[in-house]
Parts: structure tokens; sequence; C-alpha cells
């Protein structure tokens, strides 16, 4: 699964479903339901539902890219690893970047405050709605594990 940017990736309000392509970017959409694990083909949009907000901060480069920057300041990552996923707080108070190898905070100024593994996802807060960030690293299609616990940015998901 690669690329689930933008409308490719959606949110329902209550986090109660999810809707993605399992074929690259948007391709063949689908709406996998949490409550009954169901899995349905979703061939429009929804309304209403949510996407991650990827402005509001001066984050460039984080898509697909090696050198993801804050304010023009190169962000330090390990050798090798590819930014492919960013959500911006509400207000933008910090952001998220997922990684190939990491998920890692950052407070509104671009300090890292925390990293983990992806874990194959990373919940984020967006108002009340815990909105998931994947780490899209494989070419093998494979059904994400959603967690419905909720956490912020602030807080690493995983203590």
């Amino acid at each position: 699964m690669r690329d689930k940017l933008g409308s490719a990736f959606t949110l329902s309000p209550d986090a109660a479903s999810v809707r993605f392509g399992v074929g690259y970017g948007e391709e063949q959409p689908v709406l996998f339901g949490l409550a009954a694990a169901s899995l349905t083909d979703s061939p429009s949009l929804r309304a209403g539902y949510l996407t991650a907000k990827v402005d509001g901060l001066p984050v460039t480069d984080w898509r697909n890219d090696y050198a993801p920057k804050f304010n023009g300041v190169k962000l330090a990552l390990d050798a090798y690893e590819e930014s492919r996923a960013l959500a911006v707080r509400p207000g933008a108070s910090g952001f998220a970047l997922g990684t190939d190898y990491w998920v890692r905070a950052y407070g509104a100024k671009g300090t890292e405050r925390w990293s983990r593994p992806p874990r194959t996802s990373a919940r984020i807060a967006e108002g009340q709605t815990a909105l998931p960030m994947f780490s899209m690293t494989t070419s093998t299609p494979r059904f994400p594990v959603i967690s419905m616990t909720r956490s912020t940015i602030d807080d690493p998901p995983w203590s």
C-alpha cells in the first residue's frame, strides 16, 4: 500500500470506518468498518470523511523524500530513512512525520519530541477523532490494524 494521501485515505468523523485504496493511491477503494471488521467496495468518496491535514506549518519535501525540511532546515532522519506521510496538529501546534522506520512527532517549531517504530499505524488525535497515520513502506498489500485507543502527538502512543 503506497501513496495513501488525501482522498486515498479517509476516516469517518466517529473513527468507526476508514476508506482507502487497496491498489496504488486511490485505486480499488474499499471501506473498512472497524466494529464489524467488514471490508466493502467504496467507489465514491464518503461525505464528511476526514483526510490528514498537511498544511499550516512550513514542512516541505516530506512526500517520498530523504530530506524533509522544517522552515527550510533539513529534519534529522536515519540513513536511508524516507519520509512518507505528514499530519499537522489542529492549530498548527505540531506535526507527525511517518517514515520508513519511525513515526516522529515534532513541536510547532520543528523540535523532535519523540519517535517510535510505526507498528503499522500510529494514532494521532485530530480534535476528538483518532486519525491513523501509516508508514506505507511495503509493496505487499496488507490490511492495517487500527487501534481505537486515542492518544496525542504530545505523548508517545507506545510508552
